[in-house]
Order: structure tokens, then C-alpha cells, then sequence
């Protein structure tokens, strides 16, 4: 009798729910049922399937004809996981799922190669033949890295590409990445270091990008697609993604699959999710390492070494150069980090995350309250006999997060009374003359005042130092100055026809304007030979820049230099941050293959200046005074006037040189595209 010398594996997912598990049926398990992923693992290996399911969901995964597909290809379990699901917290309850999964095989844990995937993964093709190569090998533990896209863009593309027939969808990883990469789910992009418009409040994977085809990641948080435990797992203790390989192989050498023709994983998220974590502008290296140092663990600097490219076409030469950069950057932030990793075991995330669970399933927001009353505490978190010793030998100090600041509440003072009694002293001297008089007076010199303002202001962009536009025109004004002395080619202005910006620049025989309108219907720019376009758009349309970029791409040659200039008019007194808000709409900002462009962008603002204009705006408008009553309060306000403009020329000098760390309350940015130039000059 011949013996099987295959290697077991056990292929874990999580899934419940009839909308998900639908979703799941429609794309990622065709993808897994490609000739190159399970079925080749079927063939080269003792294959098993785990499904973590609840009850319910049973009878509907059973029904599907592509589970049907499955379970012909190889033996399919489901564990049920009713007691575990709650109405939020997920990754507690992937986490305990997969836990379970694996103690199932009881003492067969450790001859077994344990495959993990989340219900939401979409693999190319081939990529299961490679993770079977690595097992035929010997590895113990190999990770890899998904790449997020919007799921808004890629999923219909994927639907289409599922053989309706076969029920499978076997897309090459060229041709998957490809697709990730042209729609990039913008926590992606805030990621991206080498691009200066958007960054992210958490830096669990960081990005280079390479060209429009290429991209390469460095990620302290990636996944733990495959273990081969040395020992049976213990009490589980930490998040499945940076806990179970120091649990279940301590000892192991951990690896990696780090290029995407031999592994690609595609994660499809809806494009709105995390984007409270983006913000404009860039973050230094300290404040990266800073935030890195609050939470990473040795597992996750060790992940951090590893190179990932994820390409859609053959590897640029330039791969080796931007390795390098990355991997100075990497150590710089290392330097700067937290000498002492965080422990693993009962990290502080999951501390909190466990404690959110535990909550809901004791108000009873759970998915079957009846599994919930029957087990108190699932299993997953006590240890078998085996284990008792290693319990008590070995204690683990939960952190917490004990900073908490004590705010103090703003005092107001109020001046109603003393206002009143004004009021009422002015109101009788105003009784004594005619009121008509009164007013033909104060508008005439009302009028007066406002042209005095204008003409002392300046025209934009020409604007004075005191003038708090002065900083917003600069930013044009210094972009529009270098663009005419760096090329002996026009520059074009693209903007409003009324607009103060191309009014002052109609009559230049540097610069052509036009019309946003116009620009937008034509067809070609004929033999302007134009090598600088600059876009002028207010805060309102920013959410159409991507057509008006786009245009300009069409109209020019690879070698045209594009500029925004986003305005937003009245920051002042405008409650929102517009510093966050314009993160919010990177995707549709930046244009299809931003990936291929230089991105810079400089941001002026702050909360100093918006205090500034708020009190120039606020005496402004009390300088004209509609009746005569209102007279000491308007010879305050002129008073006060030229107080705030020297206080505003000396915030402008600060100003002076425009960041590209973005302000909070920002009053204008200038978005920067060139064609990405070859790495190697």
C-alpha cells in the first residue's frame, strides 16, 4: 500500500450572514476555486476546509452551488461560532473564530499547516500553487500583505470577470493588480510617503510608489497567511494578525511572499471606511515613529523588514533604488522609535477590543443571544490541562492607557448690561438730529472707507503684506513666477472668467487665460505649447478637480507640469476644518494613475491667521455704523484696524514660506503634478 507523504493543511475562513456570505459566493471563493489555488492545493496536499459559520448560515452556504463546487474538491467542516458574533467589534470575534478552528485538530495542531483567509480576501491565480510550493518546502510561517482598493470601483470588474459557468474567477496576478492599483483605496494613498497632499493617522503600512505600474510596501501590520504550530495554541491572548505566530511557533522563522507575481491578495473595502484617519499634508518621520512606538510589537518590526512589490507590469530598474530609500527610511524611523517593543500578549488593543466585546454580548447585542446564555465564556480564552503549568509560570501586565486630560470650560464674560445702557445713552442723542442726514453722511463715507480698504489691499494676486490673502496669492504668485522664468513656453491659467486671478493676468504675454467652461469643451490647446497649466478652484467644486486634471492630461504631452489651486474663501468662519475635509476627497481629486506622477503640495493657514481675520471681519463690519448710536463702537473698530494688520504682516512673515505640513484651518493649497521622473538620474 503506498503512503501519503502529503502535507495537511486546514484552510480557515470566518463568514455569517446571508448578504456576506452571498458576497463572499460571488467573488473571493470563485477566486479561491481557481485552477491554481485550492484545486492544485487539493492535488499536492491533504486539504481540508474549516468554515467558522453560525447555525443559520449552514443550510445557506450549503445551498450555494459554488460551496456545492467545494465541498466536491475536498472535505468541508463548519464550527459553529454563534456564542462568539456580535453586532460589532469583528476582529474579536475573527480572532476567537479562527482560534477555535485551529483547536479543533486537538493534538493534530501540530502536524498540520494551518491556511488562513478572510472572507473578504480576493486571491490571484497561482497564488495558492506558490503558499503549496512553500509548504513542500518546510516553511513554518509565511506572511503576506493584501492591497486595499475602493470596492465601489473593483468589485463590478471582478463580477465580470467570474466564469459563470465554471464558477471560477481566474485572474492573473498582473492583471489583478493592474486593477487594484488604477482605483487605490484612499487609506492607500494617505500612506503613499512619496506624495505630499494626504497622510495618515496611523502608518500600519507604508507606501513608495514606483511608477503607474509598480508600488512597493514596507508594512508593520500584514497577515499571517500560513502556520505550522510547534505547539498546541494556549489561551488565546492577542489579535489573530500579530499574536498567533508567537503563540503557536515561537521558535520559527517567520518569511515572507513578497512579490505579487508569485502572491497577490486583493482587499476590497468600501472607499468612505477609515477616512477619519486622513488629513492634508505630510507627517515627519518623528511623528510616524511616534505613533509606531505607541503600539508596535517585535512581530511587527520584524514584518517591517520585508520588501513588498506589487507590479502590473515587468519590474522597473529603478526597484533597486527605491528599495534603498525605503529601507533608510525605515531605519531612520526605527531610530527614532521606542527602543522596548510592546508584548503581544494581552497587547492593550485587544485588552480594549476584548472589553467592547464582552460589553455588547452582556446588553445582549449579539447575533444569538440564546448561544450566549448557554456559554458564559467561550473556551477560547481558558486553557486545557496542558497549559495550567504554563499559566501559572508565566504572568502578563495588561496595559492601559491611563493618560487622560482635564479640561477646563471657557469662561465668557459678558458685556449684555453694559451694552444696553450704551444703546440707550446713544439712542437719545440720536433723536436730536435727523436721522436722514445722519445716514447719507455715514453711507458716503461708508463707501469711502470700503474703497480706501480695496485700494490700501492691493488686487489679487498682488495683495499687501498686511492683507490676509497675502499668504493664499504667494502660493500663485510664486508658482506663476517660476513657471515664466523656467521655460520659454506660455503658461495657461484655467479658472472663473471673473475671476481676480485672470483678470490680472489677461493682458500678460506670458500667461494665457480662460474660462473653466472653455477649457473643459476643448478639444486640443492648438500651438500654445503650453508646459505649465495652472487650475484655480474654490472649495465648492474641488469634488470636480479630477475632470478639470484629467482635461489638462489629455491636452499635453506627459512632460506638462499641473498646478491647483484650491481656495477656500471664507475658512474663518467656516466651523469645519477644511484641513480634514480635502483629505476626504483624495480619490476623487487625484487623477486614474496618479501613481505615475510626482505629487507635491504646500498648504498655508492656521489657527492664528483664522483668529486674525475673524477679528479683522468683525470690527470691518462695525466700522460702518448705520445709525449714530453706533458711532463709538465704529471709531473702536477703525482703531483697532490697523492693530490687527500689523499683526497679521507679522503672521504673514511666518507665513512666508509655505508648508507642506498641512495647518488646521486651512485657507488654501497648491497641488503640484509632474510626470515621475526615472529614479535612477
Amino acid at each position: 500500500m503506498e503512503m501519503n507523504n502529503k502535507k495537511k493543511v486546514k484552510f480557515l475562513t470566518v463568514i455569517w450572514g446571508d448578504r456576506y456570505i452571498e458576497e463572499f459566493a460571488q467573488v473571493s471563493l470563485p477566486s479561491y476555486l481557481a485552477p491554481n489555488n485550492l484545486p492544485y492545493m487539493a492535488e499536492h496536499t491533504d486539504l481540508g476546509v474549516l468554515i467558522m459559520t453560525s447555525r443559520d448560515s449552514v443550510a445557506t452556504l450549503k445551498a450555494n452551488p459554488v460551496f456545492k463546487k467545494l465541498e466536491a474538491l475536498c472535505p468541508v467542516e463548519f464550527i459553529l461560532i454563534d456564542d462568539l458574533i456580535t453586532n460589532g467589534v469583528y476582529c474579536v470575534v475573527l480572532t476567537l473564530a479562527y482560534a477555535r478552528g485551529i483547536r479543533s485538530c486537538g493534538e493534530e495542531q501540530v502536524d498540520t499547516h494551518f491556511v488562513f483567509m478572510n472572507s473578504d480576501f480576493v486571491v490571484a491565480n497561482g497564488s495558492l500553487k506558490t503558499l503549496t510550493e512553500e509548504i513542500e518546502a518546510g516553511k513554518s510561517v509565511v506572511m503576506v500583505s493584501s492591497l486595499r482598493a475602493s470596492a465601489e470601483a473593483v468589485m463590478p470588474e471582478l463580477l465580470k470577470a467570474v466564469d459563470s459557468n465554471k464558477m471560477e474567477l481566474t485572474m492573473a496576478p498582473r492583471e489583478m493588480v493592474d486593477l487594484a492599483l488604477g482605483d487605490l483605496h484612499p487609506t492607500v494613498i494617505g500612506k503613499t510617503i512619496n506624495q505630499d497632499f494626504v497622510s495618515s493617522s496611523t502608518y500600519n503600512q507604508i507606501y513608495w510608489a514606483i511608477d503607474k505600474k509598480t508600488l512597493l510596501g514596507r508594512c508593520h501590520l500584514i497577515f499571517m497567511l500560513m502556520i505550522k504550530p510547534e505547539r498546541p495554541l494556549p489561551p488565546i491572548n492577542s489579535y489573530c494578525d500579530y499574536g498567533l505566530v508567537p503563540e503557536l511557533a515561537p521558535s520559527a522563522t517567520m518569511t515572507a511572499i513578497e512579490d505579487s507575481d508569485r502572491f497577490f491578495m486583493l482587499e476590497a473595502q468600501p472607499a468612505k471606511q477609515e477616512l477619519e484617519f486622513l488629513r492634508c499634508g505630510i507627517k515627519s518621520p518623528s511623528e510616524i515613529a511616534s505613533q509606531l512606538s505607541v503600539w508596535t510589537t517585535s512581530e511587527h518590526r520584524a514584518c517591517a523588514d520585508f520588501n513588498f512589490i506589487f507590479h502590473s507590469d515587468d519590474l522597473p530598474v529603478s526597484v533597486p533604488v527605491v528599495k534603498a530609500r525605503a529601507g533608510k527610511f525605515m531605519r531612520g524611523l526605527r531610530e527614532r522609535m521606542s527602543r522596548s517593543a510592546k508584548d503581544h500578549a494581552h497587547h492593550y488593543y485587544w485588552v480594549s477590543g476584548v472589553e467592547s466585546w464582552a460589553f455588547l454580548r452582556r446588553q445582549g447585542d449579539v447575533y444569538n443571544k440564546a448561544a450566549v446564555e448557554a456559554e458564559t465564556e467561550p473556551p477560547e480564552f481558558r486553557a486545557s490541562p496542558a497549559y495550567e503549568a504554563y499559566l501559572t509560570a508565566k504572568s502578563h501586565e495588561v496595559q492601559k492607557d491611563a493618560k487622560r486630560g482635564d479640561g477646563l470650560a471657557a469662561r465668557r464674560w459678558s458685556l449684555e448690561f453694559l451694552k444696553s445702557r450704551v444703546r440707550a445713552l446713544v439712542a437719545a442723542i440720536v433723536n436730536v438730529f435727523s436721522r436722514r442726514f445722519v445716514y447719507e453722511i455715514l453711507a458716503r463715507l461708508g463707501n469711502a472707507w470700503l474703497r480706501l480698504g480695496r485700494y490700501l489691499k492691493g488686487e489679487y494676486p498682488e495683495v499687501a503684506s498686511w492683507s490676509s490673502s497675502w499668504s493664499d496669492a504667494k502660493l500663485v504668485r510664486d508658482w506663476i513666477n517660476k513657471a515664466i522664468m523656467d521655460t520659454e513656453k506660455k503658461t495657461l491659467l484655467v479658472g472663473d472668467k471673473g475671476s481676480p486671478l485672470l483678470r490680472f493676468f489677461e493682458r500678460s504675454k506670458e500667461v494665457v487665460c480662460t474660462g473653466e467652461k472653455e477649457f473643459l469643451e476643448l478639444r486640443e490647446l492648438g500651438a500654445g505649447g503650453y508646459s505649465n497649466i495652472l487650475i484655480q478652484v474654490n472649495r465648492v467644486d474641488v469634488r470636480q478637480m479630477q475632470r478639470k486634471i484629467e482635461q489638462a492630461l489629455r491636452l499635453t504631452d506627459s512632460q506638462v507640469e499641473i498646478a491647483i489651486s484650491i481656495g477656500h474663501p471664507n475658512y474663518e468662519t467656516d466651523a469645519s476644518n477644511f484641513s480634514y475635509e480635502l483629505a476626504q476627497y483624495v480619490d476623487e481629486i487625484l487623477p486614474e494613475g496618479w501613481l505615475g506622477f510626482e505629487i507635491n503640495a504646500l498648504f498655508t493657514g492656521g489657527k492664528i491667521k483664522r483668529r486674525l481675520r475673524l477679528l479683522e471681519s468683525g470690527f470691518a463690519a462695525k466700522t460702518l455704523p448705520r445709525s449714530v448710536w453706533q458711532m463709538p463702537v465704529a471709531v473702536i473698530s477703525v482703531a483697532s484696524l490697523p492693530i490687527i494688520a500689523c499683526l497679521t504682516a507679522l503672521n504673514n512673515l511666518s507665513l512666508r514660506r509655505a508648508s507642506r505640513a498641512c495647518p488646521d484651518f486651512c485657507s488654501s493649497a497648491l497641488l503640484v503634478l509632474r510626470s515621475r521622473r526615472d529614479l535612477n538620474d
